[in-house]
């Protein structure tokens, strides 16, 4: 059950990021470290990224969060083989941790990037 709703939010999130273009969405902050610091946060651009993959614009996702694609693929596998995908993970604890450190230490590194540059 729960591996099913997991499945469904993901392609929800997907759905609205094909049919709301990236100019629909207003630029509101509601990122508290960008209130509090004026910098990006790792995830900033995030929402903005989602909407311009869905409607292929590549490039310009990068732009808006480089992360962008990667969490759009997961979101995508996810909704997509929620079961075969989702097991694999959630059984395979090694893995998940090996490949949560790395994503971690992607969103860290960009992160830095973003503060300090």
């Amino acid at each position: 059950m729960q591996i099913l709703l997991y499945s469904l939010v993901c392609g929800l999130v997907l759905v609205v990021s094909m049919t709301v273009s990236p100019e629909a969405i207003p630029d509101v902050v509601v990122c508290p470290f960008r209130w509090l610091t004026g910098k990006l946060c790792p995830l900033c651009g995030m929402t903005h990224a989602f909407s311009a993959i869905g409607h292929g614009e590549y490039m310009r996702a990068l732009t808006y969060n480089p992360l962008g694609p990667l969490f759009w693929g997961l979101f995508l596998l996810t909704a997509v083989y929620p079961t075969p995908f989702l097991r694999r993970w959630l059984v395979c604890c090694s893995y998940v941790r090996r490949c949560g450190i790395a994503l971690l230490i992607l969103v860290a590194t960009l992160g830095l990037y973003r503060l300090f540059c």
